[in-house]
């Protein structure tokens, strides 16, 4: 049987190929971002020390992700390369390779992951309570992480054939599943055990184990825009494999590069004068902030299908006006969160915490993030054009130059040599932002990405 082809992304207006390819996208990171809050909502009920170990734990599951990020960003641009050029049986087994190298990685990350889960913790600089509390969490996230890399790999593959629509029924399916968990494990409702953090750990690996199941069996199907023969011939090829790791490396190390600067952007938020209270704060502004980028994120993701199918159907300026297009609805949307974030940061805080340190800290976060959200848009959707065009060394120089040449040293400059303390490290932030949105702009502007061959 044929599978399925999504719609023809090659021809037609641009803005409604982008919003063709977005909504599904945003709407499912909307998703995730609601977990994200009802979990810290219910964690923020056990009290500032469960929430930041929680807080801490999801930094560190930001850095072992990046690995996965890695195979799913070649997987997703080898796949719009080859549906751009309508080339199914190549697509076929990119997805093959894909799957066998996200299980391998998966499985070496999970292994040093429970080995290592206190170490990462005390590098984060965690007091020792919340250590404690952080290392079960963390080591059940890990046991789970073979179906969360799924997820990740399998959204991707289907993103890049241009289906949008299955990975949001499947991530709604998830994200209903693992609130109604967390809420039962973490607080014991009925006959459920009251299990606290440890709770909303099971919740996620649970969820996610169905998730990753599900997502399989829409591959193996063969109902829909992308397949997999693996139950039928497993192949490793080598050539393909190597083409997704060159491909998917340096996005990996971009991805490790912005997290190891969160991590130490972490640490000095813990070295400021009200540790505990500015972790928990700067938890809970990074999940709302989410609200406003991860849809960001999301037009940068319909930015890498789209380049990527053009030029596979070689049409090289159409896929420049499209990343033009997603870019200027993304930073339209991003202004407008920013916007509702400054004017409402105390009341959206409050919500989370009722410790007046903790409302106080986080409203300045919003408040200050607010003005970086249109110059991160430029980040997110350039630097997905420019990957799905198979040039992921420019993000990852350009993550590296702002994300640690610049913010790093202007944070210890601000915080600490100024004494602004945490408002020194929220400006900081957005400073850099806004000079990595404009040199992205401005290499994306130059169009030498449209020659590449992959």
């Amino acid at each position: 049987m044929e599978h399925k082809i999504a719609k023809d992304l090659t021809t037609g207006n641009h803005v409604g190929n982008v919003l063709f390819l977005v909504w599904p996208i945003v709407i499912t990171s909307l998703l995730q971002t609601t977990l994200g809050i009802a979990d810290t909502i219910m964690v923020g009920r056990l009290g500032t020390q469960p929430l930041a170990a929680v807080g801490m734990g999801r930094f560190i599951l930001m850095v072992v992700i990046i690995f996965i990020l890695a195979v799913s960003t070649g997987a997703q641009a080898l796949v719009a390369r080859y549906t751009g050029a309508k080339d199914k049986e190549q697509s076929t087994c990119v997805v093959d390779q894909a799957l066998i190298l996200s299980i391998i990685v998966t499985a070496l990350l999970a292994t040093i992951g429970l080995l290592f889960s206190p170490l990462f913790l005390r590098l984060l600089g965690a007091e020792p309570e919340i250590i404690t509390l952080g290392i079960p969490y963390l080591r059940i996230i890990f046991a789970g992480l073979l179906f969360m890399g799924l997820n990740f790999v399998i959204n991707a593959i289907l993103q890049g054939a241009g289906d949008t629509r299955t990975p949001l029924k499947i991530m709604a399916l998830i994200n209903t599943l693992n609130i109604i968990l967390n809420y039962l494990l973490i607080f014991g409702i009925g006959f459920f055990p009251q299990m606290g953090i440890i709770g909303a750990a099971w919740g996620t690996v649970i969820a996610r184990s169905v998730g990753g199941g599900i997502g399989l069996w829409v591959l193996v199907s063969d109902r829909f825009a992308a397949r997999t023969l693996l139950h039928k011939r497993f192949k490793l090829q080598l050539t393909l494999i190597s083409k997704i790791i060159r491909i998917g490396f340096p996005a990996g190390v971009q991805g490790l590069v912005r997290s190891g600067a969160a991590m130490i952007l972490m640490r000095f938020v813990a070295m400021t004068v009200h540790s505990t209270y500015a972790v928990a704060a700067f938890s809970i502004g990074f999940q709302i902030e989410a609200i406003s980028f991860m849809p960001g994120l999301a037009f940068g993701a319909a930015a890498m299908t789209l380049v990527g199918q053009n030029l596979g159907a070689r049409k090289p300026e159409r896929a420049k006006q499209s990343s033009k297009s997603a870019t200027a609805l993304a930073a339209l949307f991003m202004s407008v969160m920013g916007l509702l974030l400054f004017f409402f940061a105390r009341p959206i805080i409050s919500i989370f915490s009722t410790n007046a340190y903790v409302v106080d800290i986080g409203a300045d976060f919003l408040r200050i993030m607010a003005y970086s959200q249109p110059f991160l848009a430029l980040v997110m959707v350039f630097s997905g054009g420019l990957q799905g065009a198979g040039d992921t060394m420019t993000p990852l120089k350009y993550s590296l130059i702002h994300g640690w040449f610049v913010r790093l040293p202007l944070v210890y400059i601000l915080a600490f040599l100024l004494d602004f303390q945490t408002t020194g490290i929220w400006w900081a932030m957005t400073i850099s932002t806004i000079t990595q949105g404009l040199a992205t702009w401005w290499y994306f502007q130059q169009g030498r990405w449209q020659q590449i061959r992959i």
